[in-house]
């Protein structure tokens, strides 16, 4: 974009946006901070819809007199013009050589054979190369012939088996089927096409299920077997009337994210949800481990196929990052959300909540798992990341809102770049760029102010009268303050202990006499843990027990001789021999006192307990120990 060529490939054009609204379709170039210049090629073309293929060169239009018309982008000339009437969905294959077209049924004239309403046609000369008979649109499901990355493989589930076709030569119809009894659903393994997820929904008291099955199980046209082929991985589940299969990139596994229509818990008006793993070669297969009871919102992998993030919760939910694995990495806390997107090359990620949310929009980067930014999008209805990666576009559309349409542009780090309003606005949405058109870049390290200046010049508005809020409100404490929006469950590492914060207060870096002092408290520990085998070793045993037994008390407690005043200012060593020469002497009074008694009493040594007769013998070595402590 102009006003931001600096985080743009230098060689690469900037990214546009397609709006329509009620004059038509209409490409938006040149983002700034206050205009967007319109692109005079496209502008004002009336349709009731448009695609884009991949590569963003051409736009399919659905006219609104009628017909499918493709447009080169940059100049704006009609490239075909296909007479199809009622047009329903259009989608372009994943390099963009072909177009499906759905039309909505019509009923054949005079009871005859119904027209073929679901068609696949070449983009570089408008020919039908299949064509199908389909009475029902669903759009959770389309587009119903789904190709792979590269075009060589295409697939299209009906009940009961999977229908597989070569990607370069449609017309040649079906090339082998997959037989799996009570399929519903299926979805073909992107990048590399290797493998098949097919759902069957719960039957007859059967659980549901999701199985994996390889292509190369799949049988010819040409054969006449009929056995069911084997799958490779296998999960079976209840409460589940329907399910989204999500592939990541390199076929490693797939993420059944199942759904029911009513939850008999009652938690929930819109029923259950869950969400499985299931490794591609079958060595493990089960429930994503989440932390917090709720359904799920949102389920996304990363462009680069290493991880995924799941939302899930009741409101305020939470968001976790698991790796290829299943295994949790990263919790980033909970908060009002309900979308996740990826940037095209896997380094930003924003997490934004949307619907009867506030619409707050968080910006991570994934290398260093910290948060670069933060916006607030009220109204918003959808997010999408533009093909640089830098920029995030918001927009209010309608049917799903009719009021304060229109779309903002967004900056990586959160500043507010363009707020562009409309009356009523039907789409908006990044003109898709080739691969490697835009390069992958880090955070800028510039200084943000300009930005933070432009956003705040851009997001200024007249100031209102604050609303009437009850007494009751203004009491509220923070701690359920904290709960509502998330405040208390702060992000961190899968495994790491979480510092306790009390709700509301902001996490704080500890300052350099902090640091300093927990250095200080560091290194005296570590010198205390040092000493204090040497001192547990020049301590000895305490006096016999059953010597003190006989003793008289008055002289058991009196005051033991004090050391010389200059000796207890000498070192470490010398205080430490007047402390033994002590103890010695005090054990030597002890004996006397046992010899003096046993002398009075007339009798002999023999009759003394064992313990006595020990100290007693133990005279000889302590005295030779008191005379070179004192020598």
């Amino acid at each position: 974009m102009a006003a931001e060529s600096s985080d743009s490939h230098p060689a690469a054009p900037p990214p546009t946006i397609l709006t329509r609204d009620k004059q038509g379709l209409s490409l938006l170039s040149h983002v700034t901070a206050s205009e967007v210049q319109p692109v005079a090629a496209v502008q004002n073309v009336p349709c009731s819809q448009a695609k884009f293929s991949p590569d963003g060169s051409l736009v399919a239009v659905a006219a609104v007199g009628g017909g499918v018309r493709l447009i080169h982008t940059a100049s704006g000339e009609q490239r075909m013009h296909m007479p199809l009437e009622g047009v329903q969905a259009m989608a372009f294959s994943p390099r963009g050589s072909y177009l499906q077209v759905f039309q909505r049924p019509t009923a054949p004239a005079g009871g005859g054979q119904a027209e073929s309403n679901l068609t696949v046609r070449r983009v570089s000369d408008g020919e039908v190369v299949w064509r199908q008979v389909q009475k029902t649109f669903n759009s959770s499901v389309w587009p119903s012939m789904q190709f792979s990355a590269d075009e060589s493989v295409a697939c299209r589930p009906v009940n009961g088996e999977v229908q597989l076709f070569t990607g370069a030569d449609l017309a040649a119809g079906v090339a082998a089927r997959l037989k799996v009894p009570g399929m519903t659903s299926a979805q073909l393994a992107p990048s590399p096409p290797s493998h098949i997820a097919v759902f069957a929904p719960e039957a007859k008291g059967a659980p549901a299920s999701v199985r994996i099955f390889t292509r190369d199980s799949a049988i010819p046209s040409s054969s006449s077997s009929a056995s069911p082929a084997a799958p490779v991985a296998r999960r079976s589940f209840f409460k589940c009337s329907g399910v989204r299969l999500v592939w990541n990139v390199g076929t490693t596994a797939v993420l059944a994210w199942t759904h029911s229509d009513v939850d008999k818990t009652n938690q929930s008006y819109y029923g259950e949800s869950g969400l499985h793993f299931l490794a591609a070669d079958g060595s493990f297969e089960g429930a994503v481990p989440l932390s917090k009871e709720g359904p799920i919102h949102d389920v996304q992998w990363s462009p680069n196929g290493k991880d995924f993030v799941v939302v899930h919760g009741f409101m305020p939910a939470k968001a976790t990052l698991f790796d290829s694995r299943c295994k949790p990495l990263f919790d980033f806390g909970s908060g009002p959300r309900n979308l996740i997107r990826w940037n095209p090359h896997g380094r930003f990620l924003c997490l934004a909540g949307f619907g009867n949310l506030p619409g707050d929009v968080e910006v991570w980067e994934r290398t260093r798992l910290k948060q670069v930014g933060k916006a607030k999008a009220p109204c918003g209805v959808s997010a999408e990341w533009s093909p640089d990666g830098r920029h995030l576009l918001v927009a209010t559309t309608a049917p799903r809102l009719q009021v304060d349409n229109g779309f903002k542009v967004f900056k990586y780090n959160g500043s507010l770049l363009l707020h562009r309003p409309y009356g009523l606005l039907y789409q908006a949405e990044w003109t898709p760029a080739p691969e490697g058109v835009y390069a992958d870049r880090p955070p800028s390290p510039r200084s943000s102010k300009k930005d933070q200046a432009s956003s705040e010049a851009v997001q200024a508005a007249p100031s209102k009268a604050a609303p009437y809020r009850p007494p009751n409100a203004a009491r509220m404490t923070c701690t359920f303050r904290a709960q509502l929006s998330g405040e208390d469950d702060k992000p961190c590492k899968i495994g790491a202990p979480k510092k306790y914060i009390p709700p509301g207060a902001e996490a704080a870096e500890p300052s350099k006499s902090a640091k300093k002092n927990a250095k200080k408290r560091e290194a005296a520990k570590a010198k205390k843990d040092t000493a204090a085998p040497h001192q547990a070793s020049a301590v000895k045993p305490a006096p016999d027990v059953a010597a003190l037994s006989i003793d008289d008390r008055p002289k058991a407690q009196q005051q033991e001789p004090q050391a010389p005043q200059g000796q207890g200012s000498g070192t470490d060593e010398a205080a430490e021999r007047a402390k033994r020469a002590r103890n010695v002497a005090k054990r030597l009074r002890q004996i006397e006192d046992l010899k003096a008694k046993v002398a009075a009493a007339g009798a002999s040594t023999a009759g003394l307990e064992a313990a006595q007769r020990e100290k007693l013998e133990q005279e000889a070595a302590l005295r030779a120990e008191l005379a070179s402590l004192q020598g």
